[in-house]
């Protein structure tokens, strides 16, 4: 009897020290499966870390490369500006012309040479060579961009289907489109001249202002008085008198 239950005990606790060991077994190998994973989260977060470092890394050369190219445009020195429909040009430091924009009739083609001024219009563009001549490039479907034999320019405009150029003498002469009298200028001497869709308008020495072409709107119709300056939009006109007052005529739709 008494051998039967030191056996009993002793297997209780063969029983229970076997189970302890299971216990630590199964800590352990927590314990270690835990590092583990934890090892790995540490390496995927320092992964994840390197990727951000060489995503900004590349983001910064992205940004350095925009921002030098940026400022390589910004040290480009132009004279003038001029803007079209869907196009502009400029004239460069040293005279050049540069257009960019829509290029359905090559109106941002522009011909090489020194440049003194220049005007962009709805599909083509004319410019003042160094020595008073002129040349035009863009649409040419009413001979808008082909100028006769011109001298001694000082000034140009252009609007949709015609142009318009100023000499030293104050002379002007046009070409393009030759309805409702918008290339027939009147004789005089002017010192400003600006075109718009189907008509133009010139301011003499005088300060008068004379309009000639379309006058659907009445924007041929120009108002008396002396004037520093005018401007053509498409079917209005604007000036400003000496009083530095701005009067406008012509379509008022908006």
């Amino acid at each position: 009897m008494t051998k039967s239950i030191c056996l009993i005990l002793c297997l209780s606790l063969c029983s229970l020290y076997l189970s302890a060991c299971d216990d630590t077994v199964d800590t352990t190998n927590s314990e270690q499966v835990a590092g583990e994973a934890q090892a790995g989260e540490t390496q995927a977060g320092e992964a994840q870390a390197g990727e951000t470092q060489a995503g900004e890394a590349q983001a910064g050369e992205t940004q350095a490369g925009e921002a030098q190219a940026g400022t390589e445009l910004n040290t480009s020195v132009y004279r003038s500006i001029s803007t079209g429909r869907y196009h502009s040009c400029a004239i460069g430091a040293e005279q050049q012309v540069f257009c960019w924009g829509r290029n359905n009739y090559s109106q941002i083609d522009s011909p090489e040479g020194n440049f003194v001024t220049l005007s962009a219009g709805e599909w083509h563009n004319c410019a003042i060579t160094e020595s008073g001549e002129v040349q035009c490039w863009g649409d040419n479907e009413f001979e808008q961009s082909l100028p006769p034999m011109l001298s001694d320019l000082s000034q140009i405009s252009v609007g949709y289907y015609h142009s318009c150029t100023l000499n030293q003498s104050g002379a002007v002469s046009c070409w393009g489109l030759d309805d409702a009298g918008r290339i027939t200028p009147p004789s005089g001497s002017f010192s400003m001249i600006s075109v718009g869709w189907y008509h133009s308008c010139a301011l003499d020495s005088a300060g008068t202002i004379a309009c000639w072409g379309m006058d659907s709107e009445g924007q041929s119709s120009a108002p008396e008085g002396s004037f520093k300056s005018v401007a053509c939009g498409g079917l209005f006109s604007c000036a400003l008198d000496m009083n530095n007052a701005i009067q406008c005529w012509g379509a008022n739709n908006y």
